[in-house]
C-alpha cells in the first residue's frame, strides 16, 4: 500500500498455465519481505499486477507510555476489508513482552506453534531480526496487541492482511480457474500490506 504497487505471486516453482498466464513470460523469482512479512527470506515467483484501490490494515494506538527504559504500547489492528488473517513483523531486539488480546505470547527466540489465534511464528523469518506473528481467525473487531518495548524510540511495523479470493475486477481475467487446478495453502487470495513507524 505504501508504494502503490501490486504483484501476482505464486509459491509454485513451475506454475500451471492458468497461473503462468498472469505472470507473463519473464516473472521474477525473489523474496518479497514488504508483502510476505513472516516469510521474508523465502523466494517466490512474482510479476507486476494492476494496482487497485484496496484499503490497507489499520493500526491505531490505544495507549502509549514510557516507564524507565521501556515503552508500553497498546495497539488495535483492524481491517476495512474484513480480513481474518494477519501477519506482523516487529524488530526482535526491541521486544520484551507481547500480549495478544490479553494472552501472553512467547518472547523472541522461542519457537511456538499453536492452534489458537495468535500463533507465534519463528520458522519463517530471521529470529535475530524479526519477531513475527500469524494471527488467524480474527473477527471484524480486529485484535489488540499489547507490547513492552526496550527503549522509547519509534517502533517499525510491517503488517499484511489476507482475504480469500481475488478482487472482482481481476477474478475473471484469463478465464475461470480450471476444475483440474486445486489451490493449496491459502489458495486464491488477496494480500494488502503496509509499513508503519509508531
Amino acid at each position: 500500500a505504501d508504494a502503490r504497487s501490486s504483484v501476482w505471486i505464486t509459491g509454485a516453482a513451475k506454475p500451471p498455465p492458468w497461473v503462468a498466464a498472469r505472470l507473463g513470460v519473464t516473472p521474477t523469482v525473489a523474496p518479497l519481505p514488504s508483502l510476505l512479512v513472516t516469510r521474508s527470506s523465502e523466494p517466490v515467483v512474482h510479476a507486476r499486477a494492476p494496482v487497485l484501490e484496496l484499503p490497507p490494515p489499520e493500526v491505531k494506538i490505544v495507549s502509549d507510555r514510557i516507564a524507565g527504559d521501556e515503552r508500553h504500547l497498546k495497539l488495535r489492528v483492524t481491517s476495512p476489508r474484513a480480513a481474518n488473517l494477519f501477519w506482523l513483523a516487529l524488530p526482535a531486539p526491541r521486544i520484551a513482552k507481547v500480549r495478544l488480546d490479553g494472552r501472553v505470547l512467547p518472547p523472541p527466540g522461542i519457537r511456538h506453534w499453536g492452534d489458537t489465534p495468535g500463533r507465534h511464528n519463528r520458522r519463517r523469518a530471521d529470529p535475530a531480526t524479526f519477531w513475527t506473528l500469524e494471527a488467524p481467525g480474527i473477527g471484524p473487531e480486529g485484535f489488540e496487541l499489547d507490547l513492552v518495548l526496550k527503549g522509547a524510540k519509534p517502533l517499525a511495523i510491517r503488517i499484511c492482511e489476507l482475504t480469500t479470493g481475488l478482487p472482482p475486477s481481476l477474478a475473471s481475467e484469463h478465464g475461470p480457474m480450471p476444475e483440474t487446478l486445486v489451490p493449496y495453502d491459502h489458495g486464491l487470495s488477496t494480500l494488502v500490506a503496509r509499513e508503519l513507524s509508531l
